[in-house]
């Protein structure tokens, strides 16, 4: 059976991609991460257990001698196929270093940043793409909700890139805002398009009946306009970053409302040089930060109390 993620995103390359990557191996497919691509260096596929290299027949290898290589050329038709053959319309997009593909497949664009008033204006010479696969897994949260005290109180999950921080966000958001949850009023802040990937108003992913999508939306703004028109129960977002973010959920968990948020760390020690972290726990909202494992995805490596961090 093939993997449908794994499809999902290779129909959207360009057609000499799609035959290698579709000539794969039901198991291997279900099994990629990521498909890395750079010119004029061999593909390569991150799989759960390692790194492989695509061959020209359409298979892996463990070595990169022999693996496939794609030209400028070829390079570019595949990034303009990306952007939807529209690369100045992608442009905010790619000077924060990613796309978003229908799926909630994410993109990483790598090449020589244009700057001005010290913020990214352009890319140019992009050279890399990292092309991520949206996999969704119902009941991978299940054991969040135990976390949650079923429904009653803030979570922050914590792990290196990769770690299945938007999976669990996700499946999260479906069983607090379905019967499991008692039908809670989610309302989702997915700023990258990862998390409910919505398409012509539609989540192509499952994420609760009684979930709302806030799309494409910076933190800041949807945090407020979540909390001013939607009276949520809970609000989910990934990838807390800055001070400011904090700052906001700060003054929302004030207002009441109860948070599921994700932030990169790796361990106990990241997790305590982190301002934005530490913010959000003074407020006492946060009893329990979860910290995931690089494998397998998803697996909880690690539990903290709140004040075992302060401390």
């Amino acid at each position: 059976m093939r993997d449908a993620a794994f499809e999902s995103l290779v129909c959207q390359l360009t057609p000499p991609l799609q035959r290698l990557l579709s000539a794969l191996p039901p198991e291997i497919c279900a099994r990629v991460r990521e498909v890395r691509i750079r010119i004029d260096r061999p593909v390569c596929i991150v799989l759960e257990d390692g790194v492989q290299f695509l061959s020209r027949s359409g298979a892996c290898r463990s070595l990169p001698a022999g693996a496939l290589t794609m030209n400028a050329a070829a390079f570019d038709a595949l990034f303009q196929k990306l952007c939807g053959y529209s690369v100045h319309s992608a442009q905010a997009a790619i000077c924060a270093g990613f796309l978003t593909l229908p799926g909630g497949h994410r993109v990483g664009v790598g090449g020589r940043a244009v700057m001005q008033n010290h913020a990214v204006t352009a890319v140019k010479e992009i050279g890399a793409l990292a092309l991520r696969v949206a996999r969704e897994f119902p009941g991978s949260a299940e054991s969040l909700m135990a976390e949650t005290n079923n429904g009653t109180a803030s979570l922050i999950l914590a792990g290196p890139p990769v770690s299945g921080k938007t999976t669990l966000l996700r499946d999260l958001a479906r069983l607090l805002g379905s019967e499991r949850g008692g039908y809670k009023k989610v309302l989702l802040c997915d700023e990258r398009g990862e998390l409910a990937a919505v398409h012509n108003g539609v989540p192509q992913f499952r994420i609760g009946v009684n979930t709302d999508v806030l799309s494409g939306y910076p933190k800041l703004a949807a945090i407020e306009i979540a909390t001013r028109s939607f009276s949520p129960d809970y609000i989910i977002l990934d990838e807390v970053a800055t001070q400011e973010e904090a700052r906001a959920i700060a003054q929302a968990v004030n207002c009441g409302v109860r948070f599921a948020l994700s932030i990169h760390a790796d361990s106990a020690e990241s997790l305590r040089h982190k301002p934005q972290l530490l913010r959000l726990l003074r407020t006492g909202e946060f009893p329990r930060v979860v910290l995931l494992s690089a494998r397998p995805v998803g697996a909880a490596a690690a539990r903290f109390d709140a004040q075992a961090l302060l401390e």
